[in-house]
């Protein structure tokens, strides 16, 4: 039976969930500049994000972290500098598998992201991860997470925001059929709002 729970900074998380939760991030979304810079990086982007006043929602099953989404209500607080600068030496991971112009690319493009979303002034539900287990995909999973979100921004009168690679038409689809519709573009980004 799959259960959700809802993690914040005030619920106590373990050096054991961060780590499942960061493996899990690793796995699923090898492409991604956090994911490269490895599962230390991520462990230590999601205590930011819980220490910044983010929410993470585990989907698990037997104990077994298998859904993640994050989001938070203060997206300038997690887009900073200080998440670029942490772990410097990790993004030499960076460099030798994407070069210095995939690196620069890519920093560029979540300069942009963050603009554009700077644009909502802080008022919005920012979901900043949602990934599920590869051998659990298409049973619902992400749904069932997507939409504690969505209750949740109902609740604090906000709309839910979230960027996703433009190529990625597999999530782009699963947005949009949760209501989403797309609000920017960036060069390597599309950015959809509730």
């Amino acid at each position: 039976m799959i259960e959700l729970r809802v993690i914040g900074a005030d619920s106590g998380l373990n050096f054991s969930e961060i780590e499942s939760i960061a493996r899990l991030h690793v796995s699923e979304m090898a492409e991604t500049l956090t994911s490269i810079r490895g599962i230390e990086t991520a462990s230590s982007l999601y205590r930011r994000l819980l220490d910044h006043e983010g929410s993470i929602v585990l989907a698990t099953e037997s104990s077994s972290v298998i859904g993640v989404l994050s989001y938070t209500v203060n997206h300038s607080q997690i887009a900073s500098l200080g998440t670029i600068v942490s772990r410097p030496l990790s993004w030499l991971r960076v460099i030798s598998k994407k070069g210095m112009g995939g690196l620069y690319k890519e920093l560029n493009d979540a300069y942009s992201v963050a603009r554009k979303v700077r644009s909502f002034d802080n008022r919005m539900l920012y979901v900043t991860t949602l990934f599920v287990d590869s051998s659990r995909q298409n049973q619902g999973i992400a749904t069932l997470m997507f939409e504690f979100a969505r209750k949740q921004s109902t609740s604090l009168n906000l709309p839910v925001v979230v960027d996703t690679r433009s190529n990625n038409y597999r999530a782009i689809r699963f947005y949009e059929r949760q209501g989403m519709h797309e609000f920017a573009r960036t060069s390597m980004s599309v950015l959809l709002k509730s």
